[in-house]
């Protein structure tokens, strides 16, 4: 397993990090439409564990790990790909999740 695999399943941590639960199961506030902060709180920000992808239904956004992070410090997930991938390697919040799962 590369580098690149080790942090898929890091999604969801990364998530949580960067934005709220709302309710069901695995969805959260959307970080970039904000749905789920309704007076329902009923977010369509769904995170597929599965699979370390997300699906926003409200705005139409979706990925994975690298996707996220590349779209929130407006980034190019093609072209800027090494630079997310160390990043995220070297990112605070990175860090203590490896060190809470041992990697």
């Amino acid at each position: 397993m590369d580098n690149n695999d080790r942090l898929k399943p890091f999604l969801i941590d990364y998530i949580q990090e960067i934005t709220g639960k709302s309710k069901g199961r695995n969805q959260y506030i959307c970080p970039f439409c904000n749905s789920g902060t309704g007076r329902n709180r009923t977010g369509a920000f769904t995170i597929y564990p599965e699979t370390n992808t997300y699906t926003c239904f409200a705005c139409g956004e979706k990925g994975d790990i690298f996707t996220i992070f590349a779209k929130m410090n407006n980034l190019d997930c093609r072209s800027d790909f090494p630079l997310i991938v160390e990043e995220l390697e070297k990112n605070t919040i990175f860090c203590q999740l490896k060190s809470r799962h041992r990697i």
